[in-house]
């Protein structure tokens, strides 16, 4: 990408943002500046008013302070750089190592990292930032309101504070640390892999693509309700309480596609199955105790602890239910009549007037305390 200075000269440079969020944005650079200023360490921006800056740092580490109500756009071309944010919307491409504060009338920024470890800080009293991370070791700490974070292909750590807010976890491997305190409602879309401590606030969990990671830990369950919405493919392993305080809503939508839930850790999950006909589905359950189940449609596999509620869905269609680790403390309810029972020697299945099987391992007929 070539940059036009003022006075006719070029300089060039390449933004490494390959395979990340980043890439999208360093797409909508223009190709040519009306001005470019060039900074030494430790001098503030220079701006030309109604220009587009570009500022490219090099030299020794040291600070430089975007200082007027001007778009930006810095691009650390060296060593460790740290950047002190204007009171307008910068648009900031960082590079190696840069870290970037934000003022505190700071307000819809843009900041995507490159290549390097870099850092952002937002200010309690902005809102609206953009934050794509890069290939390096990132750390994106959020304490405003309504921040969109894309993690990126190196390892993203996210921790969130603010009233809500928007991450991505797009690619490479990224941990997210809600507030226990501070927490905000936060909406988690995941098509890579990662580990998620949910805040204090609602933390809520999409699954949308298609091709998901190996594994996602989600933690956290005493501090705020998790709402869990799952996707094809999906490997989820949601960990237990950590203090005494007990479990709040925990709830796990099933969607469509292969999906693999593992709740032995964790307590009081609500599940509810995809009813949607026309899905094909097949959804591996591993319950805690006093769990709820309602059940959806395709194959669905259920091993659960004590005391847990299953709900027979009568959903139209061939849908196969196993039912494993079934005690006297659980119970079951079937929507839909039973038509019949049969036994293989070891387990029991019953027929419901809706097409739904229902096996129950470890059982030649129906259990007693079953209605």
């Amino acid at each position: 990408m070539a940059v036009v200075v003022s006075g006719g000269g070029t300089t060039t440079f390449t933004l490494d943002v390959s395979g990340s969020a980043a890439t999208n944005y360093a797409n909508d650079l223009p190709g040519s500046y009306s001005a470019v200023s060039t900074l030494s360490a430790g001098q503030s921006e220079t701006t030309v008013n109604g220009a587009l800056n570009v500022i490219l740092a090099t030299g020794n580490p040291d600070t430089y302070t975007l200082t007027t109500p001007d778009q930006y756009t810095f691009v650390s071309t060296g060593d460790a750089t740290a950047v002190e944010g204007s009171e307008a919307g910068d648009t900031v491409f960082g590079g190696a190592s840069m870290s970037y504060g934000e003022s505190d009338l700071g307000h819809d920024n843009r900041i995507v990292f490159t290549t390097g470890n870099n850092s952002f800080v937002s200010n309690v009293d902005g809102t609206g930032d953009t934050i794509a991370a890069g290939s390096g070791l990132d750390t994106i700490d959020i304490f405003n309101d309504n921040p969109t974070v894309f993690s990126g292909t190196g390892h993203t750590l996210i921790e969130t504070a603010g009233t809500a807010g928007v991450i991505v976890m797009q690619s490479g491997t990224t941990t997210v640390i809600g507030s226990i305190t501070d927490g905000g409602n936060y909406t988690i879309f995941a098509t890579a892999g990662g580990e998620i401590e949910a805040g204090a606030g609602l933390t809520t969990f999409v699954a949308p693509g298609t091709s998901l990671p190996a594994h996602i830990t989600i933690s956290g369950a005493d501090r705020g309700p998790i709402d869990m919405f799952g996707g094809n493919n999906l490997d989820l392993t949601l960990l237990g309480q950590s203090d005494s305080r007990g479990s709040v809503i925990q709830m796990f939508q099933a969607g469509a596609g292969n999906e693999t839930l593992d709740g032995t850790q964790s307590n009081e999950l609500a599940f509810f199955g995809d009813t949607k006909v026309s899905d094909d589905v097949a959804t591996t359950v591993y319950g805690g105790n006093s769990d709820y189940f309602s059940t959806g449609v395709g194959t669905e596999y259920f091993a659960a602890g004590a005391g847990d509620l299953f709900d027979i869905n009568s959903v139209s269609g061939a849908t196969n239910i196993t039912i494993a680790d079934f005690n006297a403390s659980d119970a079951v309810n079937f929507e839909s009549p039973i038509i019949s029972g049969t036994s293989d020697g070891s387990n029991y299945t019953v027929t419901l007037s809706s097409g739904t099987k229902v096996e129950f391992l470890g059982f030649t007929s129906l259990p007693t305390h079953t209605p």
